[in-house]
């Protein structure tokens, strides 16, 4: 039983970070990009 409850709890584990790296990599993908060309923007508005 103690064997079967680790396996469980490990692949719970498993797919939780399988599900933050994806949250993870849309936030890189979806909104830095966004907000890094906003404040590069801003910056050569600044600038120039």
């Amino acid at each position: 039983h103690d064997l079967h409850a680790m396996e469980i709890l490990c692949i719970v584990s498993l797919v939780a970070t399988v599900i933050l790296f994806q949250f993870y990599v849309i936030c890189i993908s979806e909104i830095a990009p966004k907000s890094c060309h906003q404040t590069l923007l801003g910056f050569q508005g600044d600038q120039f």
